[in-house]
């Protein structure tokens, strides 16, 4: 893939970090990068290339407009992330703007890393192109509540972290002798709220913690004075002053991790404090939006909701900090941070994984680029020879299968697997993008789906998925059980591997078919799980989509499946337009056996969805 990371930098900042590790992580698995910001302050392997993305004039934002449209033509850039508002602003103006004329139809990502300034433009909810990544809680609901952006564009995910070699730099660096004074470090931009922060900090409450605890010593780092007013210059110098030889002025430093590892506590937020949870080194978070307190592993998830002290939830939260309450906190020497704290913190800010799901999110953003309007899917139940008593009228006869089935292949759409859709995701060679693809479903893993569908599959040359029990305890469709449901065979083991054998594809639908919603969370996770490793026992095969029995789910419940290794969660009546709106809740076209005609043609429509949300009033 050929990624562009777009920036706005004057200074060394955490987006900064963030986008260089990533850019070099991507190069490492074989992707060509290129960065374009006014600056970058650390070592990259990408192509750097000069930008004044921060200079806002109407004839420099011409200049960066044209310059950015032939350079994505030129090297033929396949997705572009932005990480900044203004490198968000630059490409959504200049390149993805035109996706709906799609001249160049380039998909733009945008991690948001701060607090979002409003303006008119936002209504249309396409500044930050096709999804943009919130790195933490607060900032997803203030783009959700304040900005109106649409669930379906907006995904949670934090910055990553290269651990090894922030390690491997820290433990080289540390020679501290744990006798020596106690030093407590200030961490951050002289700039912006948080050089604010290190000025009130001067001012109201470092005069009385020094005096307080005399074997302590301050080190400030990433902060140059001449960036400060003359008034609050004059402020930090006296307090220098003051307590020398006490208080040591680092500037910007590279690596951080050598100075890091002159600490025994930290006052910081964002990366930075996450760098030192990581490290084991106490942090005491207090960010632009507030003042959090010491991180321990009771309050590592809240603190985690405003990135260590960062981000409100909404505009009418305080963001100010009470010195004396400050005071108080930091005078309590920290506790070490445990093991499994800083454990904690490195999984859960590892960039390998996070590297992983961006690289998901290029990729379905590049699929919705694809397929702009959707891929329709169909959900088949039973296929009987003639027609049965069920009041939920789950079943279609062969004769109307047929029928259905030169319906599809009349209007030219060809039927396609998961599995063909996450190759062709993933750009695997050899695997052609139809014109109109549309999935074909079938759940519960009936006999007859062997027995009647399979013949008609294979003499349309169309492909299916089957979503199947793991269990062996289940027979029969048991959980239908009433007097007015007919009992019909269910596929044996064997028969689950002819279908594969005859180049179906098999999912899971749970092990006992119950309502996960309603079980133990244990308990629903091992339904989830053990199909998995039971089918794909049975397979030989990877198991990569997971229908949820009943078609009932919750985040909880989509979360598990995720986490269990599945690709894709599939729904029945509800989910997004798109699949990539939400991969772990896709919508599906239930059909009965009345569906023919025009009744069977709008399900095949990539509008029926929106369609049947307007007519549900959903």
């Amino acid at each position: 893939m050929r990624i562009l990371h777009l920036l706005s930098q004057t200074q060394l900042t955490g987006a900064e970090a963030y986008a260089i590790q990533l850019a070099d992580r991507q190069i490492r698995d074989g992707h060509s990068v290129w960065i374009l910001s006014d600056q970058i302050h650390l070592p990259t392997q990408a192509v750097f290339v000069p930008l004044g993305v921060s200079k806002r004039s109407f004839v420099r934002r011409l200049q960066n407009r044209t310059f950015l449209r032939r350079f994505v033509r030129e090297h033929k850039i396949d997705v572009i992330h932005a990480h900044s508002r203004a490198a968000s602003w630059l490409a959504s103006f200049s390149v993805s703007r035109l996706d709906r004329d799609q001249p160049l139809g380039i998909p733009l990502i945008s991690s948001i890393h701060g607090r979002q300034h409003w303006h008119g433009r936002f209504k249309k909810n396409d500044v930050y192109g096709t999804k943009a990544i919130a790195v933490c809680e607060n900032l997803k609901t203030h783009l959700e509540v304040e900005f109106g952006l649409l669930p379906r564009k907006l995904s949670l995910l934090p910055n990553g972290i290269d651990w090894t070699k922030l390690l491997q730099d820290y433990g080289s660096a540390r020679t501290r002798d744990p006798k020596s004074s106690f030093t407590l470090g200030w961490v951050g931009r002289s700039t912006g709220p948080k050089g604010a922060n290190l000025v009130k900090l001067a001012r109201e409450v470092f005069p009385d913690l020094l005096t307080r605890n005399p074997h302590w010593k301050l080190k400030w780092v990433g902060c140059e004075m001449s960036e400060f007013s003359s008034e609050d210059q004059t402020l930090l110098k006296n307090l220098v002053d003051r307590f020398a030889p006490r208080i040591e002025v680092k500037g910007r430093a590279h690596p951080l991790a050598s100075e890091l590892a002159t600490l025994d506590a930290l006052i910081a937020a964002g990366r930075i404090a996450i760098e030192g949870l990581g490290l084991g080194i106490p942090v005491f978070a207090l960010g632009e939006a507030l003042a959090f307190g010491w991180v321990t592993e009771k309050n590592l998830e809240l603190a985690r909701r405003s990135n260590f002290g960062d981000v409100h939830a909404s505009r009418f939260d305080s963001s100010e900090f009470h010195s004396p309450s400050v005071l108080g906190e930091l005078a309590i020497s920290p506790q070490p941070v445990t093991q499994a704290l800083a454990e904690q913190v490195r999984g859960l800010y590892d960039l390998e994984s996070i590297h992983t799901q961006v690289l998901e999110i290029y990729r379905g953003a590049r699929m919705q680029r694809l397929y702009p309007r959707g891929i329709p899917a169909l959900m088949y139940h039973k296929v009987v020879e003639r027609e049965i008593e069920s009041p939920h009228r789950i079943f279609v006869t062969a004769k109307t299968l047929r029928a259905q089935f030169e319906i599809i292949r009349d209007t030219g759409r060809t039927p396609i697997t998961f599995e063909h859709y996450l190759a062709l995701s993933q750009e695997t060679p050899g695997i052609l993008a139809p014109l109109k693809p549309i999935f074909i479903t079938f759940d519960d893993g009936y006999k007859n789906n062997l027995e009647l569908a399979l013949p008609l599959l294979k003499e349309f040359d169309f492909k299916a998925t089957l979503y199947a029990l793991a269990s062996d305890d289940h027979r029969e469709n048991d959980w239908d059980r009433s007097p007015t449901e007919p009992m019909l065979p269910l596929l044996n083991r064997q028969e689950k591997r002819s279908w594969v054998d005859a180049g179906m594809a098999l999912g899971s639908h749970a092990l006992t078919h119950r309502d996960l919603r309603l079980l133990p969370p244990p308990e629903a996770a091992h339904e989830i799980t053990e199909s998995k490793r039971v089918l794909e026992q049975i397979t030989g095969q990877p198991i990569i989509s997971f229908a949820y029995p009943f078609g009932c789910l919750s985040e909880e419940i989509k979360k598990t499946v995720q986490q269990a290794g599945y690709r894709f969660g599939i729904s029945t009546d509800h989910g997004g337009l798109h699949l990539e709106d939400d991969r772990f809740e896709i919508f599906r076209a239930n059909v009965f056996p009345e569906d023919l005609g025009l009744a069977f043609r709008k399900k095949l429509s990539t509008l029926y969805r929106r369609y049947f949300k307007l007519r549900r009033g959903k």
